[in-house]
């Protein structure tokens, strides 16, 4: 398939050749599917296509033949790109239960669409049928249950045995497993300074919780051989339908999910109490993720930052602790970890110029950040009138505990998060197309800025990363030129400064914030204007004590001059 992007012909609709067929001739051509006049809703509908074409590709490969759509996999790949809600599977002349056994197997093979039978009735006649039928050998199971217990019971009782090496039945799964697994994952990231699970262990545990949403949970002793540990593996390689955006899943998440489940397979060859091998030749495995079409174009997508006039907006709106944050994301490129873990010890002065001197936690990497006068005044706001020493935190709430920190359930904390995207709800109030990036593309920004102003090894730097050189050994033997980093964040300090710099004390804390700044602009403009109090409240639908409160100076002279009368 052609790695460009979708394209509307001329009558608007979006159409794309996928795959190959068989013509009457014998000779091969390429089917045009209709996917829709919407261009995300058809990117949507291709990539499901997509996705059933690279398992007939794949399989095709697996088997030497060439890849050909078959009647079953073309229909429904047509009825997706038309947007059906479901395909109806019909099968004339089929037997009830064959007719809903078959139903089940095509709705599993084909995970991209709801598969449902056309003939319901006959389908749920079988299964019907097929539900007695497991009756009975529901009954016989258990009747082998109860005696294969009281054989373990036997066997346990003979001298010698230990139950670790009983395992009658096969009663260990493969769920279970990854349920140990994510146990021991939290006994070996647990940070004894938070007391709790660091952040690493919590991403492993959440990977463990995503594999088992999308694996079955089948006997650990029906995976020994490598097809069965393979078909497993293939699940994420063949980029299943996610649960929640029902889209195929991302390249990049399918690999990490494969890397994890990788780890679990090593670990879990070394427990002698879960009894379980890897199979010959399971290092042949494949771990690659297949691509589908619109991965290149997301790959080739600019990365999301703000611009000068956007940063001046959001400091123009912020509170003092969000102006804080938004200072601290740009001038030292940190992320909402490294701000809610600054301490106050970590600010150092030399020679009258301040500095942010730490390691980062992450990568134990030593990173110094020359500070804007600005985000030095923003830091003194944030201790003033608290009793601290070097080892506080620079950021707390109206607690008293850091807004980076680890909640009752072991999960991070969301104050800095919630803060940003407060932020960004008032201002999309007034500027509805404002862009509502997360809070690390400040980081982002930074780096963009300071990559502009001296190129990668000093945004590499800048960013605190490990390496900021393509030789990775260089680091080894030298010291970062952090003059040259100063230098870069003094330029990036005068780009900016028309942008962080706002009408009166930006740290003043605000009692009140129930209108937007577009309306408090107005309510001056207009007093400038000579309009009455009265007349400016009723215009914005506001309070006069609102409008008082706001227009300051901007006041009216008569109504300064009432009011100085009514004093004496």
């Amino acid at each position: 398939m052609r790695k460009t992007s979708l394209k509307a012909e001329k009558d608007g609709i979006y159409r794309r050749n996928i795959g190959y067929l068989h013509r009457v001739d014998g000779k091969l051509t390429q089917p045009k599917l209709s996917l829709g006049r919407v261009k995300r809703t058809a990117q949507e509908r291709f990539d499901r296509i997509a996705a059933i074409w690279h398992r007939i590709e794949l399989e095709s490969k697996q088997a030497g033949t060439s890849p050909i759509w078959d009647d079953l996999s073309l229909k429904i790949a047509k009825a997706i790109g038309k947007g059906e809600p479901a395909y109806r599977y019909s099968l004339p002349n089929a037997d009830s239960e064959t007719y809903a056994r078959i139903v089940e197997a095509v709705a599993r093979c084909y995970p991209e669409i709801p598969v449902l039978p056309e003939d319901e009735a006959a389908y749920h006649e079988g299964k019907a049928g097929e539900e007695e039928k497991w009756k009975e050998v529901e009954a016989s199971e258990k009747s082998l249950l109860a005696l294969a217990a009281d054989l373990k019971a036997v066997v346990l009782d003979m001298p010698g045995n230990d139950r670790k090496y009983v395992n009658l039945l096969g009663d260990k799964t493969l769920h279970q497993a990854l349920d140990a697994y994510s146990e021991h994952i939290a006994s070996e990231k647990f940070d004894k300074s938070e007391r709790a699970v660091n952040d690493t262990g919590q991403t492993k545990r959440s990977m463990v919780r995503q594999i088992k949403s999308y694996v079955d949970d089948v006997p650990l002793q029906s995976l020994t051989d490598y097809a069965s540990v393979d078909r497993l593996f293939g699940i994420f390689r063949n980029r299943p339908i996610t649960h929640r955006y029902k889209t195929p899943m991302k390249a990049k998440t399918a690999s990490n999910l494969i890397g994890e489940f990788a780890q679990f397979f090593d670990w879990l060859h070394t427990q002698p109490d879960w009894d379980w091998r890897e199979p010959l030749d399971y290092h042949r495995i494949s771990h690659r993720p297949l691509g589908l079409e619109g991965d290149d174009d997301s790959d080739a997508d600019d990365i999301p930052t703000y611009t000068v006039a956007q940063l001046k907006t959001l400091f123009e709106y912020g509170t003092p602790l969000e102006r804080l944050l938004l200072l601290l994301g740009v001038n030292c490129a940190y992320g909402a970890d490294q701000i809610g873990r600054l301490r106050v010890g970590e600010v150092i002065e030399k020679n009258g110029v301040h500095y942010i001197k730490r390691v980062r936690r992450k990568k134990k990497v030593k990173g110094i950040h020359r500070l804007f006068r600005i985000t030095y005044e923003g830091l003194q706001w944030a201790i003033r009138g608290r009793e601290t020493d070097s080892t506080a935190h620079v950021l707390v709430n109206s607690r008293g505990n850091p807004l980076w920190r680890k909640t009752k359930g072991g999960n991070r904390s969301r104050d800095i998060p919630n803060a940003w995207y407060r932020l960004l709800d008032r201002v999309q109030q007034d500027h509805p197309s404002f862009p509502r990036h997360g809070f690390n593309t400040l980081r982002d920004t930074s780096a963009n800025f300071v990559r502009r102003i001296d190129g990668e090894g000093v945004a590499s730097a800048h960013l605190t990363h490990r390496h900021q050189h393509p030789d990775r050994n260089l680091r080894r033997y030298t010291n970062v030129p952090w003059k040259v980093v100063f230098k870069a964040q003094r330029i990036l300090e005068r780009k900016l400064t028309e942008a962080f710099t706002v009408d009166g004390d930006p740290w003043q804390e605000r009692d009140h914030q129930y209108v937007t700044q577009a309306q408090i602009r107005r309510m001056r403009a207009m007093a400038r204007e000579g309009k009455p109090v009265a007349q400016i409240a009723r215009e914005l639908g506001v309070a006069n004590t609102t409008v008082y409160r706001w227009i300051g100076s901007d006041r009216p002279s008569k109504v300064r001059k009432k009011r100085s009368v009514k004093k004496r």
